[in-house]
């Protein structure tokens, strides 16, 4: 029994390691320039929420690429709404705006991910392991500080996900979890529509 406690105490002090070395790694450098992999994509959202800046927030946004009218939307401006308004109330900079709305999906994510494996009846532990490769990804700390909607549309899909596990499991209050399916099912394919 003492072995398994120890286990567990160990693993827990690693998790928290982890969690804490991909949060450092995830906040550095919070205002660096919009340059690098997929520059064009993050300036182009960088964009988007400069123009909610001058012309206040609309459904039927301009982007400038591929020139006049300049309205192609990409996607459900979800993602730019919460950089404008977190712009707005912080006062960071676009790019650090951009960023933290990004760090929050990404750990909000990891949260949605640890219950999903425990609704799915995995241990706590095993659910925790799980997460914290989601965190520890080289791949996820990447897309965690970009000024994308990734990690937004990886949040709201496993928020999606979690909702249809918590419905086939239920019995009671079917029409609460049947709506906050419908919800979620239509916001993160909104939100990603053209991929």
């Amino acid at each position: 029994m003492k072995i398994l406690q120890n286990y567990h105490k160990n693993l827990l002090i690693i998790l928290i390691i982890v969690f804490i070395s991909s949060l450092v790694i995830l906040f550095q450098d919070l205002t660096r320039p919009i340059t690098g992999h997929h520059g064009f994509r993050q300036t182009q959202t960088a964009l988007t929420v400069s123009y909610f800046l001058e012309n206040g927030f609309e459904l039927n946004y301009k982007t400038p690429v591929l020139g006049p009218p300049w309205t192609i939307p990409f996607e459900f401006p979800y993602y730019q709404f919460l950089v404008l308004k977190t712009y707005d109330f912080t006062h960071f900079s676009l790019e650090a705006s951009g960023r933290v709305i990004s760090i929050l999906h990404l750990i909000f994510s990891l949260f949605l991910t640890y219950f999903i494996f425990r609704a799915l009846n995995f241990e706590v532990y095993t659910s925790g392991i799980l997460a914290a490769g989601l965190l520890s990804n080289p791949h996820s700390l990447f897309w965690g500080q970009s000024f994308l909607i990734e990690t937004s549309a990886l949040a709201l899909n496993l928020l999606f996900f979690l909702t249809a596990i918590h419905l086939l499991k239920s019995h009671r209050k079917v029409w609460i979890i049947l709506y906050f399916l419908w919800f979620f099912a239509i916001l993160s394919g909104k939100l990603k529509i053209v991929t």
